[in-house]
Order: structure tokens, then sequence, then C-alpha cells
């Protein structure tokens, strides 16, 4: 029987699932597009399938089973049972209609064992107070209404209590703890958030001192998410997100050793937020 656990989610079902048949399709000696031929589905969804991108419905795992050599009923039944595994609300269903691409990354999230990330514009959801986030939120949403707004900081907060004891490792660009994000107190309180987070034993956190100039990072934020099984990238773009793979993925890997290598280590980062704490008066003298 297949249950789902707090690091468990629908996303990761399916990635599970889609991984399990893409080794039962290479076992039986059978390609993509003859898999699409014999289940009468375009090309695209086999990969779809595999990749965890799309579900599958009882019946037709059933047949594609039987294409692969699978006919043991305990067999089936698990594949099954993780099928419909997958098709289950997520924990964040409960917090309203949210985009597509952004319950994918919660899925995603949920299960993963570490995460690593490069911030160059703004303080990583993870480790945003609940009133830097609803600036946040109203800054780059203006559409959303309060009730809306409201939402998506109770998830965001969702989310920390659920990843509090996940491995983080985040690198911000400097530039980031001179963003005013919300008024002079909302930034004190997200200083002293950040400084308390950098002392937590699951928690690497760096700064990208501005005299670094042009790095591998300055190309745009990236996340590297793992997990027991493998490792996924993802990226936000103007277009919105994405997950992309292969060399692009190898890529981020070796610009984040890189990123790691030529921030502030962490003590060194902590003075830095302390310093840059210190100096938001008198830097803002007209914000409340």
């Amino acid at each position: 029987m297949i249950c789902m656990t707090q690091r468990d989610s629908p996303t990761i079902r399916r990635r599970q699932l889609g991984s399990e048949l893409r080794r039962l399709r290479e076992v039986s000696g059978l390609t993509g597009p003859q898999v699409a031929g014999l289940m009468e589905w375009d090309p695209g969804k086999v990969y779809r399938l595999e990749g965890g991108k799309q579900g599958i419905k009882p019946k037709e795992l059933r047949e594609l089973l039987r294409h692969f050599g699978v006919d043991k009923p305990e067999q089936v039944d698990e594949y099954v049972a993780m099928a419909r595994a997958g098709k289950q609300p997520g924990w964040w269903s409960t917090y309203g209609p949210l985009p597509k691409t952004y319950e994918t990354y919660i899925g995603i999230e949920t299960s993963a064992i570490e995460i690593r990330t490069w911030e160059p514009i703004l303080i990583n959801g993870l480790l945003q107070t609940p009133r830097y986030a609803e600036a946040m939120i109203r800054g780059t949403m203006p559409e959303l209404s309060d009730g809306q707004v409201e939402k998506q900081v109770t998830l965001r907060v969702a989310r920390q209590e659920r990843l509090s004891a996940t491995r983080m490792w985040v690198i911000l660009d400097q530039a980031v703890l001179y963003r005013q994000v919300g008024d002079l107190p909302t930034m004190s309180e997200q200083y002293e958030s950040l400084l308390q987070a950098s002392r937590r034993p699951e928690l690497s956190l760096q700064v990208m001192p501005s005299s670094e100039g042009a790095h591998p990072g300055t190309r745009g934020q990236f996340t590297l998410l793992t997990f027991e099984d493998g490792q996924s990238v993802y990226s936000e773009t103007p277009a919105g997100e994405v997950y992309p793979e292969g060399k692009y993925a190898l890529a981020c890997e070796r610009a984040f050793e890189q990123l790691v290598a030529r921030a502030l280590s962490p003590n060194q980062s902590r003075t830095l937020i302390s310093e840059v704490a210190s100096q938001s008066q008198s830097r803002w003298p007209g914000a409340s």
C-alpha cells in the first residue's frame, strides 16, 4: 500500500511512476515512438509521462503495462496505486487555485532533500518574513485582491514550516540587501530574520559582494533541487518558470560551485547583513 508522507506529494508520485515506466520501456526494448504507436498517443505524451509532467488513467496504465510485459496482479496494482496517488490534491490545494507551474514547483520542492538557490533580486521565499512577503507580492502582482495576497502569504509561511528541516544553501546578491521591499520596519524585521536563519545548522547563507562584478550568477536566478533519486533545476524567467535539464542543469551545477567559492563566507555574510541593517535608518531616512 502506498502512503503519502509529509515529504511526499502528487508531483513526486508522478515522477516516481514516470521513472518506473521509462525503466520498463527500456527493459522491454521499446522506443518512445513505438510505445506511442502501440497506445495511439502523440509521441510527446510518452516523454511527458516518463518525466512526471503528466498523469495517466488506470485503464491506460494497465494497457501500457501489458505492452511492457508486466502482468502480475500485485505489480500492476502497485503501479496503479502510484498513478492514483499522483492525481490526489496536494496539501497546497487548500490555499485556492494556483498557477500550474507554481503548483508543480511546490510539489517538487516538498520532496527535496536539499535546496540550493542563487537569488540576485529578492530574498528567497523560504526566508521571507510575512510582512516582506506581503510587500513583495503586492509589488509584483498588483492585480491580486487583498484576500488573494493573504492566501499567498499564508501559503509561503506553510512552505517554510514544511521545509524547516530541509538542508538549504542560499546565496544572495549584495544588492538584494539594499533593495527596500516594504517600509523600514519590514526591512529591519527581515534583516533580523535573516541573521537568525543564518545560525540554523541546516542552512548555509552567503552573500555575493558587489565587488565581484560579473560572474556566472549575473545571468539570472536558479534553484537546484536535490532528491533521493536525482536532481532537478528550477529557473525563473520573464516568461514564467521552467525546469531545464541536460546541459543547462550541469551548467547551473557548475555555476553554483563558482558562486559558493566567490561569495563571502557565512560568518562574513552575517557581518555584512548586520552592517546593512544598522545603516538602514540613515539610508532610508524618509521610510516609515
